[in-house]
């Protein structure tokens, strides 16, 4: 299944599920719009944390929000996630393996271009945590993606010592918000400043919040939609 189904609709957005098919798994995916047919604002792609889904309160408050903003809102399952989570699985997920990701984004995003008319030209990439190391070989890739915010995460990740993501990062060139807690136990602000240090982009800033990990306050979000909106918005 490809279509788009309409989960729910009111007077300033729609939400659609989709699936995607890529190298025989089923990828499932969600997309926020401003409205079942207006589809013309700046795209961001959704990234979610280990543990987390497409469908998770970051990923819908912050989906919600844009498209009722006017942006198209992608989120997608990451394997060994969600929907793609099997009942028997570890406690854990796996690591997703980065190239993995990596076409399971392109697929929808391409998809979403043809069946939607979402914008690949004015694209926007959010994700913490897994999210942002995920995101960042993403960006690396893909020259679409204009904008992004990132954080939670040190430069060891996923497979120790970290030279995937430290090569990635350096190589990126788009704009960067990059979130901290300051009190983080699961990655210490020392080890998140370490990875900041490592993007490769000029114009990079680095907002910290009091809390631990995934205790990001609704001021991180204020910032990050100003952040997206000052980068995409005017393009």
């Amino acid at each position: 299944m490809t279509q788009l189904t309409l989960v729910e609709a009111d007077s300033e957005m729609a939400e659609h599920r989709f699936n995607v098919t890529v190298d025989g798994e089923l990828v499932p995916g969600l997309l926020w719009s401003p409205s079942d047919t207006q589809r013309t604002g700046p795209t961001l792609l959704l990234g979610h944390g280990r543990t987390a889904h497409k469908r998770s309160p970051h990923q819908l408050a912050l989906g919600r929000l844009m498209a009722r903003r006017g942006w198209n809102v992608v989120s997608i399952d990451a394997p060994d996630h969600g929907e793609r989570r099997a009942p028997d699985a570890a406690p854990i997920p796996a690591r997703a393996d980065p190239d993995a990701v990596i076409r399971d984004w392109r697929s929808a995003v391409d998809f979403l271009s043809n069946a939607a008319g979402i914008d690949t030209e004015r694209v926007g990439y959010w994700g913490v945590s897994m999210g942002a190391s995920l995101g960042i070989s993403l960006i690396a890739g893909d020259g679409r993606i204009q904008a992004a915010v990132l954080g939670l995460m040190h430069a060891d990740w996923p497979s120790p010592p970290g030279t995937r993501i430290r090569a990635d990062a350096a190589r990126l060139t788009c704009p960067v918000l990059f979130l901290v807690n300051w009190d983080d136990q699961r990655v210490p602000r020392l080890r998140a400043f370490e990875l900041f240090d490592l993007i490769g982009s000029v114009d990079k800033r680095l907002h910290a919040y009091p809390g631990d990990h995934a205790e990001l306050p609704k001021e991180a979000m204020t910032a990050s939609v100003a952040f997206l909106a000052r980068n995409l918005e005017a393009r």
